[in-house]
C-alpha cells in the first residue's frame, strides 16, 4: 500500500515539475522525486523479501504438517 502511495506521490510531484518553470521550484521537486524513487526502490526489495521469506515459512509448514501426518497415520 504504501509503495502504491509512494508512485502516485512521484506521478503528482511530476506533473507539477512538468508544468513549473521557477528552476528553484525545480530543484526542489527534483530532490522529492528522487527521494520518493529511492524509498520506492527500498520498499520494493524489502516487499520482495518479506514475500519470499514468507513462502519459505509457508513450505517448511507443510511438509512439517506432512511429516507430522506420516508418522500419525504409521502409528495407527
Amino acid at each position: 500500500e504504501e509503495a502504491e502511495t509512494l508512485a502516485k506521490d512521484r506521478g503528482r510531484l511530476l506533473e507539477m515539475a512538468w508544468r513549473c518553470a521557477d528552476p528553484e521550484s525545480i530543484g526542489l521537486l527534483r530532490d522529492k522525486l528522487l527521494k520518493l524513487r529511492n524509498l520506492q526502490g527500498q520498499l520494493t526489495v524489502e516487499a520482495r523479501r518479506l514475500h519470499a521469506e514468507l513462502q519459505t515459512d509457508l513450505q517448511r509448514a507443510k511438509q512439517e504438517n506432512q511429516r507430522r501426518w506420516k508418522m500419525f497415520v504409521g502409528i495407527r
